[in-house]
C-alpha cells in the first residue's frame, strides 16, 4: 500500500479504535444510550464502564461476539430480550470511521519520512483501511489471516512476521500506538517496543494493565521524536 518512504521511523498502528471506530465503541456512542433512555435501564457511570472495559478484554482476545455480549448483560443486569435488536441496530447502522486526528496525525508521519504499518487482529482491516482512504498513508497492513501462521496480538509472531518483510528493521527506532493494554500493550511489551495506548473514552482510569505505556488521550499527543 502507497509508496515506501525513506524512513527514521518505523510506526505499528492498531487498527479498531485507534484509526477507526469498532462496532463496540459505535454502540457506545449511538445504540446504548438509545437503548437506555426507551427501557428504562440502570445505567450506573461506574458499573457501565466496567462491563465496558471487560468487554473490550473479551473483544481483543478474538471473543464471540454473542460471548462478550451475554457477558456485558449479565455484568449490567439488563434484561436478555434486548440483545437480539441491540445486535441488530449495530449490524444495520455501524459502519466505520476514521477519528478526527488520524490523517493529520499519517499526514505528519508522512513529511518526516516515517514508515506506517497497520498491525490488525481484525481479518476485515484492509479493505477497511482501503475503504477509509488510508491506502495512500499506510505502507502496509498486517493481519494474522495475510501473515500465514502468525497468531493474534499479544503473540509476538506477528512481529517476528514484519522484520522479516523489512530487513534491517531497527527495533529502537520502531513506535507502538494501539487502544488497549490487553492486545496492543501486551505486545509491545514482549516484542520490546516503545508503546502509547490511545485512551480517547477514558475507558483506562485505574486499570493496572497500563503501567510502563504512555497513556494519551488523541494522536495529536503523539510527538514524532
Amino acid at each position: 500500500m502507497g509508496s515506501k518512504p525513506e524512513m527514521s521511523l518505523t510506526w505499528l498502528l492498531d487498527f479498531d479504535d485507534t484509526l477507526a471506530s469498532a462496532p463496540l465503541t459505535w454502540a457506545v456512542t449511538h445504540a446504548l444510550p438509545r437503548m437506555i433512555a426507551e427501557n428504562g435501564l440502570p445505567a450506573d457511570p461506574v458499573r457501565l464502564n466496567a462491563a465496558l472495559m471487560h468487554g473490550q478484554q473479551l473483544s481483543n482476545q478474538n471473543t464471540e461476539p454473542q460471548v462478550v455480549l451475554d457477558s456485558f448483560f449479565a455484568r449490567m443486569g439488563w434484561p436478555a430480550h434486548l440483545k437480539k435488536p441491540l445486535l441488530q441496530t449495530i449490524y444495520a447502522d455501524y459502519q466505520p470511521a476514521l477519528f478526527t486526528d488520524v490523517l493529520p496525525f499519517l499526514m505528519a508521519i508522512r513529511r518526516h519520512g516515517d514508515l506506517a504499518l497497520v498491525v490488525s487482529n481484525n481479518p476485515r482491516a484492509p479493505q477497511i483501511a482501503e475503504k477509509l482512504g488510508l491506502v495512500e498513508y499506510v505502507y502496509a497492513v498486517y493481519t494474522p489471516q495475510l501473515c500465514g501462521s502468525c497468531r493474534p496480538k499479544p503473540d509476538g509472531s506477528l512481529w517476528d512476521y514484519i522484520r522479516q518483510q523489512h530487513h534491517g528493521l531497527d527495533q529502537t527506532q520502531v513506535r507502538m500506538i494501539g487502544d488497549d493494554p490487553w492486545s496492543d500493550g501486551a505486545f509491545a511489551r514482549q516484542c520490546g517496543i516503545r508503546c502509547w495506548l490511545l485512551d480517547r473514552f477514558d475507558r483506562f482510569q485505574g486499570v493496572p494493565a497500563t503501567d510502563g505505556f504512555e497513556v494519551v488521550r488523541s494522536l495529536a499527543e503523539i510527538e514524532h521524536d
